[in-house]
């Protein structure tokens, strides 16, 4: 067994909060730290239960490392973190392969968990007062207060967590990522049409919808299992859409995303036809094909991750787009497209259009689990959209002076 699935999380609810419970499969133990860590995230420091989740997904994997090396969480110091980091970027890389900077800045996002949850623990136990800190058995500058709370202002000094990859493009993680334009989306279809296979331009066009329709990630989207869209002919007089639960989600969520109406018959009608023909050719049994939607036109067996990515990277290096995409693409268009309706619906409904309240409202139709993480695509679209408003404003003005002009000539025409 891997250390990475030692501790399996499932969350329970009490009142209004949602706790974390961590259980070691090997010790057959709780963590009751990990848990009371949970409680002190959502009840005194009143964060949001998404980000209480990311932020306990980001340590367990330290914890499980920990446990797997025999290391007490009392003994942690410096060579611990570095060892961890560096085995979790080896992991993620054999596992899911692709960029090897966006790994190490998920790794990264896992250090700045542990670092807060060492500081936690040494909060909670007093005599854990040389784990973390300036002289601390782990290096670091974070001060937290008698509350618990981690005190914000000190949270900018680069000595709070010193042993993160410093090449991982971090210092940048908020730059734009290449979103797909509806050209983009246009050209690419025509792309897969004109290839040798109708399978795969069927099979590459779907793909590409549900990413953009539904926000769905690379892993999540190649998950999907066939027997989720084999509704029923009248399902849809009853329901606005169809909840679908992928199988591979990013920190193991269960999310719930909506598939509208003419793309979930458009599925159904790829697997009667395209899919069954594909595995009829090849021989495949549904037992082998392991029900999954999406199947190799080689070999008739799912498809891989890698193999998703590499379609994609391929279809934009085509169409002449010259900045690095691959299918993530799909998902900055969906969040840009909801983002800017969402602004636009507000402000005609007269509501809140911060940012906060725009992402808080937008994250969970993309399976975010860090609002804050839109923030930087919402303050570009408000931008967008204030300089639209603007631009319309100022021809609008250019036109009724014009307007203004055209009405006085005509009065003095009429009056000679």
């Amino acid at each position: 067994m891997s250390s990475q699935n030692r501790i399996s999380v499932s969350w329970v609810a009490v009142e209004d909060y949602k706790y974390a419970v961590a259980y070691d499969s090997v010790t057959k133990l709780i963590d009751y730290d990990l848990l009371d860590y949970s409680i002190h995230l959502a009840k005194r420091l009143a964060l949001s239960s998404l980000t209480v989740r990311n932020m306990v997904y980001h340590v367990t994997p330290f914890l499980a490392w920990i446990s797997e090396s025999k290391i007490l969480i009392s003994h942690v110091g410096n060579h611990a973190i570095t060892k961890f980091r560096d085995d979790e970027l080896k992991r993620l890389v054999k596992r899911l392969g692709d960029s090897v900077k966006a790994h190490k800045r998920t790794v990264n996002s896992r250090l700045v968990c542990v670092y807060q949850y060492l500081a936690w623990v040494q909060w909670k136990r007093p005599d854990y007062i040389k784990l973390i800190g300036a002289d601390g058995q782990v290096t670091s500058s974070l001060v937290i207060d008698n509350a618990g709370k981690l005190i914000k202002s000190k949270l900018k000094s680069k000595g709070c967590y010193p042993l993160l990859f410093s090449d991982s493009g971090s210092s940048s993680r908020h730059r734009p990522a290449y979103e797909a334009t509806d050209q983009n989306c246009d050209d690419i279809k025509t792309h897969f049409l004109g290839g040798q296979s109708s399978y795969i331009a069927a099979r590459n066009i779907l793909m590409m919808d549900i990413m953009s329709q539904v926000s769905l990630r690379r892993g999540s989207v190649n998950s999907l299992r066939a027997s989720q869209f084999m509704v029923v002919e009248d399902y849809f007089d009853k329901h606005d859409f169809l909840k679908v639960v992928p199988d591979s989600q990013k920190f193991s969520y269960k999310m719930a995303y909506k598939f509208p109406p003419l793309l979930t018959y458009k599925i159904k009608d790829f697997i009667e036809t395209h899919r069954i023909t594909l595995m009829t050719q090849k021989k495949i049994s549904e037992r082998e094909a392991q029900d999954r939607l999406f199947l190799s036109n080689t070999t008739g067996l799912p498809l891989s991750n890698s193999s998703v990515t590499g379609i994609f990277s391929s279809a934009f290096d085509t169409i002449g787009v010259e900045e690095r995409s691959a299918a993530h693409a799909f998902r900055h268009k969906f969040a840009n497209d909801r983002i800017h309706d969402e602004i636009l619906e507000r402000k005609e409904a007269g509501l809140d259009t911060s940012d906060s309240s725009i992402a808080y409202s937008v994250a969970p139709s993309m399976g975010q689990s860090n609002p804050e993480s839109l923030l930087p695509y919402i303050s570009r679209a408000q931008i967008k959209i204030s300089s639209t408003l603007r631009k319309e404003n100022l021809e609008l003005k250019e036109l009724r002076e014009d307007n203004a002009r055209l009405r006085k000539l005509l009065k003095e025409l009429q009056g000679e």
